[in-house]
């Protein structure tokens, strides 16, 4: 599954945990007035757990009906809602699982409740106090280690590791710990790591897609497309209708170039999930895909659905101020992008918000830099936009590099554009507009043996790509060109 998509859409969706819960004696986690709505609730969890979104929604709301007032169900239907971008049913059940969760009696009991809930809202001060409260009572909980170990993986902290450990000490068949220890070791750039997690994974839990679909991901990052492809492929069988397994699918077919497969996927998820966060981040894949290829036509019809699709705030004013940048409307783009900086800033509370502020500046004045022909300013704003992620996993900056990189070229800096290719291809080998980077730049450096072994290894990827597309035919003009060079060599 995605990272980012699981961050972002719910969080807290992948802190349940997976010990026992009695629903009598004085050692019970949680506490209903049926066991019907227990029995339903624990039924609903273990759907989650197994990404059946559709069946855990319909367990969990059958809990609550039977117990309106038991807590920890509404609590993890709110999960389920937000992990299909059910915004609004899934904030009502968030905050009546708050109001029920505030009546519990018992102090542990009502700490874990609310420490589940206090994902959502991203409260540290709350989260603190009630994880140092429950490590002090029950330092062993399963769902205790499973929230903190999820809180400091957000946070890029080692630490998250040694606590998904400890989790299969306590339980080894706890096969989430290993989809997340597969994540934070990708997250390092430890890639021969995260297979080795993620394939244990699949060994534990074999009926479920999410580990063969975790797995391609971490493939797809190395470059090992045909294997990603694969392993999405087995999720699908699994489970036909796990969307993330689609989208992932479609990925790699665009990382290929084999764009009009891999949008024909994306389209069809984006007409079966119209309006939802899920739609609209893969409509952004595309429209990263077409501007990365030179695809500009194709660019500019994705942004405008994007545009209309965020409306006239927020991310919609950004998007039109780039639509206006690239119909060459320069003042009115400027003016239209101050409006975007002047609400994201006021909206900006954290640190990191607050960096997101400024690498959006930077990318902006980059992209106007780059068509007023201004390459050398388009590298120097690259760069700082650069600088925003400079301790974030290389599978997360390919994109960037690849533009740094064209602007660097463009702007006569050779070496330093060589240097981002480089960068990307030490981790995945297969990335071929990297490989186009790389050629080029040996082709302006006059290292003709180096770029004969970059474009050779290109055009064999290239093989599969779609006929037409920018990069292939300018890589089969780069083949004859190097070919005239290495003949003038020769003579």
């Amino acid at each position: 599954m995605k990272t980012k998509t699981l961050l972002g859409l719910v969080g807290a969706a992948t802190v349940i945990a997976l010990g026992l819960f009695f629903l009598n004696g004085s050692h019970r986690e949680f506490t209903t007035s049926t066991p019907e709505a227990y029995t339903a609730y624990q039924q609903g969890h273990s759907e989650l757990r197994a990404f059946h979104y559709a069946a855990a929604e319909s367990l969990l709301t059958l809990s609550c009906e039977l117990d309106p007032e038991f807590a920890m169900a509404h609590a993890v239907l709110a999960a389920v809602l937000y992990r299909q971008d059910k915004r609004d049913s899934g904030s009502e059940a968030r905050e009546l699982a708050v109001e029920l969760a505030e009546q519990i009696p018992d102090d542990v009991e009502r700490a874990k409740t609310q420490l589940f809930l206090s994902q959502f809202d991203d409260s540290e001060a709350v989260q603190d106090s009630l994880l140092t409260f429950l490590e002090a009572t029950e330092p062993e909980n399963l769902l205790v280690l499973e929230v903190k170990a999820h809180l400091l993986f957000r946070e890029r902290d080692p630490q998250a590791d040694e606590i998904y450990r400890r989790i299969l000490e306590i339980d080894p068949n706890f096969a989430s710990a290993y989809n997340m220890l597969g994540y934070a070791a990708a997250a390092r750039g430890d890639y021969e790591q995260a297979v080795e997690y993620l394939r244990k994974y699949a060994f534990v839990a074999p009926d479920l897609a999410n580990p063969h679909d975790s797995l391609g991901e971490v493939l797809t990052m190395i470059g090992r497309y045909d294997e990603a492809a694969n392993e999405f492929r087995t999720a699908l069988k699994i489970q036909p209708d796990f969307h993330y397994s689609l989208i992932n699918l479609g990925e790699v077919y665009l990382m290929q170039g084999r764009i009009a497969k891999g949008r024909a996927i994306l389209e069809k998820v984006c007409a079966n999930m119209e309006g939802t966060g899920f739609a609209n981040a893969v409509l952004s894949m595309l429209m990263r895909t077409y501007f990365g290829h030179g695809m500009f036509d194709e660019g500019r019809d994705i942004i405008r659905r994007l545009a209309e699709e965020y409306g006239d705030e927020g991310e919609g004013i950004h998007l039109r101020a780039l639509l206006l940048a690239m119909d060459g409307d320069f003042d009115a783009a400027r003016k239209k992008f101050e409006q975007f900086i002047t609400e994201a800033s006021a909206k900006a509370s954290s640190e990191n918000e607050k960096r997101n502020v400024e690498f959006y500046k930077n990318q902006f004045a980059a992209i106007i830099s780059s068509i007023e022909g201004d390459y050398a300013e388009s590298a120097r704003r690259w760069e700082l936009a650069a600088d925003r992620f400079k301790e974030i996993a290389p599978h997360e900056t390919w994109w960037l590099r690849n533009r740094l990189g064209e602007a660097l070229l463009l702007a006569g800096q050779v070496e330093k554009a060589r240097e981002q290719a480089t960068l990307t291809l030490a981790y995945n080998p297969n990335e071929i507009l990297s490989l186009m980077l790389l050629a080029r730049s040996d082709m302006a450096l006059g290292r003709t043996q180096e770029a004969r072994a970059a474009l050779d290894r290109l055009l064999m990827l290239l093989e599969v790509a779609d006929d037409g597309i920018p990069v292939k035919l300018e890589a089969q003009v780069l083949d004859k060109e190097l070919a005239s060079r290495v003949a003038a060599e020769r003579q």
